[in-house]
């Protein structure tokens, strides 16, 4: 195996040297060859030179040199035209589309401003309708708070008058009664419609006090004697809460007997 092993790279060996010759015997002979290529290279250029002068003769014959240098003058001057030309369309193209910038940039503009007006139309709109429901609404609820104001008074009056009836009619009945002395209930009864007489006696002067106090119609005199009526109530409301006996029409027989 070492064997064929060894014979196979002599043999690779072989091969790649006789490549490299090969290769060295190419390169040589294009060197070699170099100076006749580049003899034939030079008459060819040579040729190729003497073809260019004879056409150029036979042009001069025909026309002249002058004629060839008007012709490139022109040629230039056309070259330079077109170029001209061609910048006027690139600046007019430009001024067109900074005139269509500029345009639509105003009726932006316009539009914003008419869209501003609206937007303060509206905001005036809004503020005078806030102004005038505020101004409907203060009369409202003024005429509601005196409304609610006077159904609760009457209310109350109507409440203070079903009691006063009730109690005067109770003590009307206990009045007429014909016995000479009543019962415990009774009495109590009878003492809770003077006490009560006497509460709401007090009420209506501490009311009317205050009336007094918040007008200045009234005078002086008049606030003494409401001052004095409330002192004298809370003395019977004293008198009756301390007494252990209450006479009722002491010119008849009808006498109260209660221990409170």
């Amino acid at each position: 195996m070492e064997a064929v092993g060894a014979g196979a790279s002599t043999l690779a060996f072989v091969l790649l040297a006789l490549k490299s010759a090969k290769i060295i015997n190419e390169s040589l002979s294009s060197i070699k060859d170099a100076p006749r290529i580049v003899y034939e290279l030079s008459k060819d250029l040579e040729s190729l030179h003497s073809r260019s002068s004879r056409v150029y003769k036979g042009v001069l014959a025909y026309v002249k040199k002058e004629d060839l240098e008007n012709a490139r003058s022109r040629i230039r001057d056309k070259s330079t035209q077109i170029n001209l030309y061609l910048s006027l369309l690139q600046a007019q193209s430009l001024l067109q589309v900074s005139s269509r910038i500029d345009t639509h940039a105003t009726a932006t503009a316009s539009i914003l401003d008419q869209i501003l007006g609206e937007v303060s139309k509206l905001h005036t709109r809004l503020d005078q309708d806030v102004a005038v429901s505020e101004v409907e609404q203060l009369p409202t609820n003024a005429g509601d708070d005196s409304i609610d104001s006077a159904m609760v008074g009457r209310l109350g009056a109507i409440a203070l008058c079903s009691e006063l009836e009730s109690s005067i009619s109770r003590l009307s009945t206990l009045i007429d009664h014909d016995g000479l002395t009543l019962d415990a209930d009774d009495a109590e009864q009878i003492i809770d419609d003077l006490r009560r007489f006497v509460v709401i006696a007090k009420e209506r002067s501490i009311e009317k006090s205050r009336l007094s106090s918040n007008s200045t119609t009234y005078s002086t005199v008049r606030e003494d004697n409401t001052k004095a009526l409330g002192r004298d109530l809370k003395l019977i409301e004293g008198l009756i809460l301390s007494a252990p006996i209450i006479a009722i029409n002491q010119s008849g027989n009808f006498v109260i007997h209660y221990q409170l």
